[in-house]
């Protein structure tokens, strides 16, 4: 027994001897294959073979054959990327999405997997839609971008509305807003309800909007216009002019509300910012013209209406309008304009301007002063003028604001802050887009009132509506907005938004419809 014990041990050691031989010579061979080929692979790359470089890279950034190194791996697939490389390019896109060795920055990935594709990297697609269908909202937009613009593959609509739906089911807020908007546009409004309900529950902006408008209209929901009004309520409390617009007219027309025209009014005038609502601008135009929520007032009416006088949908309608029996004396009230503005013919405007006032309307008599009060024209005569400006301003909205600013500068007068303030701020409740502005601009600097950025904020983008932000006024608006000021409904924009207000330029389209009278 003993002698058998001693031979299936030494049978046994042998064996193991046996293996450790055969792992040592195996070893050696994986581990010097491992060496060649990384030796083969980095003398490549010292020759500045951009493949190599790729390969290099990809190895660091997964720890193949070397150590994991993600700053080692973006550096190399940045230098191949120089090189044209298009697969280097879709793997610098890759370290750009998720960080991993250079800073995070979705947009700059977006470009580049979007250039690699384009040159001919069809695997970004497929491991994108994998991405994708496994819960990536950054892969679900990435595809939608790629089929929808038919970047590197021919244009497909329902390939990339299928991406963007799964993007919007993984929670991502743009893809949400894309896809709603999508599905309005195809009318399928049940979807695009229970899209921007999700969006409203995020608090934002355009999911509360629609989810508001939808309600209100009965579209893919039950009509329901309390709640409807409730949301575009906080809609427009947010900045929304289409909200603004639609919750204006609801108050004009007393539909699923009491009527109330006087704030109706203060809506649309909210909603007149936007390029998208000219409608919004017409309402305001025949409000002041007819005294509906507002009092009747020539230069306001003028003002907005000019606004839309070059729109394509209104330039007849503001013709035919101004064109009416009816409207004869506002009529003569743009001639008598037009002789003021262009033509700098004051006493064929002092002309006009009496018939206006002879008709009973105050913007006759304000147009008279200043016109005496203008050193150009020939019976020029500051005394008799601003006695006629004090008398004016107590029924017009112009007068009060340029006595305002007559006081304000203590010029034909001693300067007095205190009535300047209270004229300026007559003339804006009266609707004087110019007096709005100045009052924006005085309380953002603190100019004879207390500094109040707020207030400044309050004023600032009530002009901005008007489009009566001076160059000076969208300045300080912008810093409003640099400032994070909280009155700021839209602090979510704020680059955007100075970058606009940032290339202000003054309006002139009074001046480019008396020209066309």
């Amino acid at each position: 027994m003993k002698k058998l014990y001693l031979f299936i041990l030494t049978v046994a050691m042998m064996a193991v001897a046996c293996n450790v031989q055969a792992q040592k010579k195996v070893k050696p061979a994986k581990e010097q294959a491992k060496k060649d080929t990384l030796s083969i692979i980095q003398k490549r790359v010292e020759a500045g073979d951009a493949t190599a470089m790729n390969i290099l890279g990809s190895w660091y950034y997964s720890g193949q054959n070397v150590k994991q190194d993600y700053t080692q791996a973006a550096s190399l697939f940045t230098k191949a990327a120089d090189k044209g490389n298009v697969q280097a390019i879709g793997n610098m896109a890759m370290c750009f999405q998720t960080g991993n060795g250079l800073k995070k920055d979705s947009a700059m990935a977006v470009k580049l997997y979007e250039k690699s594709i384009k040159e001919g990297n069809k695997d970004i697609i497929k491991n994108h839609e994998i991405f994708a269908k496994n819960g990536s909202a950054f892969s679900g937009m990435l595809l939608y971008e790629v089929y929808q613009q038919g970047i590197g593959v021919e244009k497909n609509q329902n390939a990339a509305l299928a991406n963007l739906k799964l993007a919007a089911d993984a929670n991502s807020t743009d893809a949400q807003v894309k896809y709603g908007m999508a599905c309005m546009n195809s009318k399928n409004f049940a979807q695009a309800a229970a899209m921007f309900d999700k969006l409203a529950k995020k608090n934002h902006p355009t999911g509360i909007y629609y989810t508001g408008y939808l309600a209100f209209k009965g579209m893919g929901v039950a009509q329901d216009k309390a709640k409807g009004l409730a949301y575009l309520k906080k809609a427009a409390a947010m900045n929304m002019a289409s909200a603004n617009y639609y919750l204006g007219k609801a108050y004009l027309e007393g539909d699923g509300i009491e009527k109330n025209a006087a704030k109706g009014i203060e809506y649309i005038e909210k909603s007149a910012v936007s390029d998208l609502l000219p409608d919004a601008k017409w309402i305001l135009g025949n409000c002041y013209l007819n005294g509906e929520g507002v009092k009747t007032d020539y230069a306001n009416a003028a003002a907005w209406l000019a606004e839309v006088a070059a729109h394509k949908d209104y330039k007849d309608k503001v013709s035919n309008l101004i064109n009416e029996k009816k409207q004869e004396n506002f009529k003569a009230y743009l001639n008598a304009m037009r002789e003021y503005c262009v033509n700098k013919d004051y006493a064929a405007a002092m002309k006009g301007f009496k018939a206006v006032e002879k008709a009973k309307n105050p913007e006759g008599a304000t147009m008279q002063a200043l016109c005496l009060l203008n050193e150009n024209y020939d019976k020029h005569n500051d005394k008799k003028g601003l006695k006629q400006l004090e008398k004016a301003a107590e029924n017009s909205a112009l007068a009060a604001c340029k006595l305002g600013c007559i006081y304000d500068q203590g010029k034909l007068v001693n300067k007095d802050t205190k009535k300047a303030l209270m004229l300026l701020e007559k003339a804006a409740a009266d609707g004087n887009a110019e007096a709005v502005c100045i009052l924006g601009v005085k309380y953002f600097k603190g100019e004879g009132v207390s500094q109040d950025y707020a207030k400044a904020v309050g004023y600032l983008l009530r002009a901005e509506a008007m489009h009566s932000l001076t160059v000076e006024g969208a300045r300080c608006l912008a810093k409003c907005y640099q400032n994070k000021v909280s009155a700021l409904p839209d602090l979510r924009d704020a680059a955007n938004r100075i970058q606009k207000l940032n290339n202000t330029k003054e309006n002139d389209a009074l001046m480019r419809l008396l020209q066309t009278i």
